[in-house]
């Protein structure tokens, strides 16, 4: 199982950081070595990292807009199994998209940890892995 977390970052504090992390490790602890989790948080650090290496090179400061991110977090989107659609959601642009792709793509969505569970155990009894 690879889980991938999506929910609102723009406009919110600290990226609504604390959400995310604490949604990582929420799946950790309940489903534990059964899965990876990846965080678009850690996405958009790679991204900044790596604008700012730019910058440092060019001599001119570039920074990543919007789609910088959804584009490298709409790759990994591709590469699972799960969406975890963290409150408030619909709030975001970028969450609206990767729900929709998900589900175009026969991801399946997610609104919970308990909805993880629940998805985990059904797929083990079917061996839908």
């Amino acid at each position: 199982m690879i889980v991938y977390v999506s929910g609102q970052i723009s406009g919110m504090e600290n990226r609504n950081r604390f959400a995310f992390n604490d949604a990582v490790l929420s799946v950790k602890n309940e489903l534990g070595k059964m899965c990876e989790v990846i965080n678009p948080i850690a996405i958009g650090e790679r991204i900044d990292k790596m604008f700012e290496e730019l910058s440092t090179e060019t001599g001119e400061e570039k920074t990543p807009d919007w789609h910088d991110y959804m584009r490298d977090c709409i790759r990994e989107l591709t590469h699972v199994t799960h969406i975890l659609m963290l409150n408030g959601w619909e709030k975001s642009k970028g969450a609206t998209v990767e729900k929709e792709l998900a589900e175009k793509l026969g991801i399946k969505v997610c609104y919970s940890v308990d909805d993880l569970k629940q998805s985990y155990k059904n797929a083990a009894q079917t061996g839908e892995w």
